[in-house]
């Protein structure tokens, strides 16, 4: 009988895209099995060309129990050998109570212990846990994958606005916004390489500060893409790029699945913005003289 495995993570992005290094050792460790994934949208566009996976699973994102009930007969959950359950919330426990088979949870208090922290091979040492085989050569780096017609937009986007030949991305969608750090630090960096360079700039999220610096995003060399794109043609877009400068986000994850240079920007000290702002800029000073 073939082996059936379920994997289960509906949000929030960066974790689903963080799991994929958790759904390759799977394969690895059960090469002919189906398996499965369950997820939300619009997060599956991050699985839905990989090729680990024979099934993908989608709700939307704010569907209650009483719409994910009705979709436990139609995906047949109750046949699978393993069900991996790395979101463990009421709506993944509502789908998995009932199943005949163990389902494994990836409790939250044994990921790392620091609720803030994450780590690429957590997902990883949770499936060690579980009992599974870790291939250490496959490597803990995300990945993902897709098709030549998933470019099209992108190629149109990069072909108008004349960044065939190369560009840098940066990240602006910052979450902390203490003393204003750190958007007014980015901005700051990003009239830095206008200044000292001739590249060109792809805004890839403004967040809520693009008119704090209104005279940068109207330059002719900064192109803003905000909100233009889905998360799939986002990877596409950072593929391309030189290099991307963002935070500790799900664009620089995205960066490392496409293999793309990513310069991360934060600071384990408290947010120390002067020290690290100093630091931040001689450095790129000297790339780019």
């Amino acid at each position: 009988m073939k082996t059936k495995i379920l994997i289960i993570r509906l949000q929030a992005a960066k974790e689903v895209l963080l799991s994929t290094p958790f759904i390759r050792q799977v394969r690895m460790a059960y090469p002919d099995a189906q398996i499965d994934y369950l997820t939300c949208l619009p997060n599956a566009e991050l699985l839905q060309y990989n090729p680990h996976i024979d099934r993908l699973f989608t709700i939307k994102a704010k569907a209650n129990i009483f719409k994910i009930w009705p979709l436990r007969k139609k995906w047949n959950l109750s046949g699978y050998s393993f069900v991996f359950d790395l979101q463990d919330n009421r709506r993944t426990k509502f789908l998995t109570r009932f199943l005949p088979q163990k389902t494994i949870l990836y409790n939250k208090e044994e990921r790392t212990g620091q609720k803030k922290k994450r780590e690429l091979n957590v997902p990883l040492r949770f499936l060690q846990t579980a009992g599974f085989f870790i291939d250490s050569a496959a490597g803990s780096e995300p990945e993902i994958f897709w098709k030549d017609e998933a470019e099209k937009k992108v190629y149109t986007f990069l072909k108008k606005e004349n960044l065939l030949s190369g560009y840098i991305a940066i990240d602006l969608n910052m979450k902390n916004t203490l003393a204003g750090w750190p958007q007014t630090f980015l901005w700051r960096l990003t009239e830095i390489i206008l200044t000292k360079s001739r590249e060109k700039i792809v805004l890839l999220n403004t967040g809520t500060g693009a008119s704090q610096r209104a005279d940068i995003a109207e330059d002719e060399r900064v192109i803003s893409c905000n909100g233009s794109f889905s998360l799939l043609e986002r990877a596409i877009l950072i593929s391309k790029a030189k290099v991307i400068i963002a935070s500790v986000s799900l664009c620089a994850d995205l960066a490392q699945a496409v293999r793309t240079p990513v310069f991360t920007v934060h600071d384990s000290s408290g947010f120390n913005a002067d020290l690290t702002f100093q630091n931040l800029k001689a450095e790129v000073s000297l790339k780019l003289n």
